[in-house]
Order: structure tokens, then C-alpha cells, then sequence
């Protein structure tokens, strides 16, 4: 592994390649998908003094009992302003037996102990596309005494999610509702 690091620019490389005596015992997809035999990658940062910063990969695997994956990917952020950040990321994994893409754009906004997440995705498995969106809310809770929550709601196609919990800390306790 190789990496340079400069105040605006990073570059990392790295390669490694594993024998039929070797194990890694702290894989769990090792016993289904075979020992990782080929793993390369590298990555390119990329961060100006202005409000853009841009990254870079692209990487190869190749297990015992899979196909070689190849992985390109591209993240970008954008501060807007100084509490709200537009992030941009795509990915793609092609291998024989399969073709994944996905793009997706959020927005983030800092208010304080409170935060907002918009985000729009797109995923392509195999030609069959998938579109969703979610919006995300947060207000953290105080180290003393003090209340926080989290909620959130997503649509994957026509699959509908939602998740809310909120959480009490006073000077004898902590109650929590999910």
C-alpha cells in the first residue's frame, strides 16, 4: 500500500495477492463466496481551499469461488453555504455475473443540535433501475439533561419506509420511544 498525501491532493495505491494457504478468518463471506485471492485498489482526493472536494476509485477483486468485481466511483461535495452541503456519489460494480450502478444526491442542512437530510437515488441492477428519495431529521440529545430524536422517511419504488424514535434524559434516567 502507497499513499501520498498534500494539502490538496491525496493519492492512495494499494495491491494485494493471497496464495491457496491463505485464510482470513475475519471474513464472513469467505465461506460462500471463497478466500479473496486479488484485491487492488486506488483513490484520488482531490480538495481545493474553496468549498469543493472531489474523490476518486476504482478497484479489482477476485475471490476463489466469484467472478473478478471491477469498482469505479466518484463522491463530491459542495458546501453551500456554511451550514448546508450538497453531496454527489456514483458507484458502478461490473463482474460476469452481475452489473450494479447507483447515483445519489443529498442535501444536508445543520441547524444547531438539528439536522436535515433530502436525498434523491437511482440504482441500475442488471438493466432494471430503481428510483428513491428520503428526508431524514435530528436533533441530538444534550450531555445533561435534555431530549433529541430521529426520524425518517423513505420511498424505494413503490416501497414506503418510516422510522421515528425519540429519547428523555433527566437527572434520574433515561426513556426512550421507538
Amino acid at each position: 500500500n502507497y499513499s501520498l498525501n498534500l494539502r490538496m491532493f491525496s493519492l492512495g495505491l494499494g495491491s494485494r495477492r493471497a496464495g491457496n494457504d491463505y485464510r482470513n478468518l475475519d471474513d464472513p463471506t469467505a465461506s460462500f463466496l471463497g478466500a479473496l485471492r486479488v484485491d487492488d485498489y486506488v483513490s484520488v482526493s482531490i480538495a481545493p481551499t474553496g468549498p469543493l472536494m472531489l474523490q476518486f476509485n476504482a478497484g479489482r477483486q477476485q475471490r476463489a469461488l466469484a467472478p473478478e468485481e471491477r469498482t469505479w466511483g466518484m463522491t463530491g461535495s459542495l458546501q453551500l453555504w456554511n451550514r448546508g452541503q450538497l453531496f454527489l456519489s456514483a458507484q458502478r460494480t461490473d463482474s460476469d455475473l452481475f452489473r450494479d450502478t447507483s447515483v445519489q444526491l443529498s442535501l444536508n442542512i445543520a441547524l444547531d443540535r438539528d439536522s436535515i437530510n433530502v436525498s434523491a437515488r437511482r440504482a441500475e441492477t442488471n438493466d432494471v433501475t430503481h428510483d428513491g428519495y428520503s428526508i431524514d431529521a435530528r436533533r441530538s440529545r444534550p450531555p445533561g439533561s435534555g431530549w433529541g430524536y430521529a426520524a425518517n422517511l423513505s420511498r424505494d419504488d413503490a416501497f414506503d419506509t418510516g422510522y421515528g424514535m425519540v429519547e428523555y434524559q433527566g437527572a434520574y434516567g433515561r426513556v426512550g420511544l421507538e
